[in-house]
């Protein structure tokens, strides 16, 4: 295990305070566990690397000149490495395979509009958009109306769509 060196599996990397925390000013990193042989084989261990991103700007260049949107991921990928290089030494000498992707290869393998994971954006601490839809008797659950694209943030929002119908149903 070329990443024994690394305590953790979780990482979140903030590489600077000036701007937003996207576009690579805050990286989220997670290895998976040892002894998980259904994600990488024996030996080895998957990491994925996200960054929240302007989606938008992924699609345009895509459309407009795949060259400079290949460029770009490029970019992305060598400036993100390295950053985290920085904080967690050698990481990037233990890869056997990196597999970069934007908002179009989440499309691609998520069948996600626009390749967004995470849900709808969340743009206030103590506001959250509502499970009801307009529709009586249909709710909406996941990561639509909790912020995260993890199985907590889904769990999370599942169980608050279940508190919601306990009290319609009461």
């Amino acid at each position: 295990d070329k990443l024994g060196h690394i305590a953790g599996n979780h990482h979140q990397i903030i590489t600077s305070l000036e701007g937003e925390l996207g576009e690579g000013r805050s990286i989220f990193v997670s290895i998976s566990p040892e002894w998980d042989s259904s994600r990488a084989p024996k030996g080895h261990r998957a990491v994925t690397i996200t960054t929240h991103t302007n989606v938008r700007q992924w699609w345009e260049l895509y459309q407009r000149d795949k060259t400079a949107y290949g460029a770009l991921k490029n970019q992305y990928e060598k400036r993100i490495l390295a950053y985290i290089d920085e904080k967690l030494p050698n990481f990037s000498k233990a890869a056997v395979l990196i597999l970069g992707g934007t908002p179009i290869t989440y499309q691609h393998y998520t069948l996600r509009p626009n390749g967004e994971v995470g849900g709808l954006p969340q743009t206030s601490l103590f506001k959250s958009r509502s499970p009801k839809t307009s529709s009586p008797n249909i709710w909406v659950v996941g990561d639509t109306i909790f912020p995260g694209q993890s199985t907590a943030a889904v769990t999370l929002g599942a169980l608050r769509v279940v508190k919601n119908v306990e009290r319609v149903l009461s």
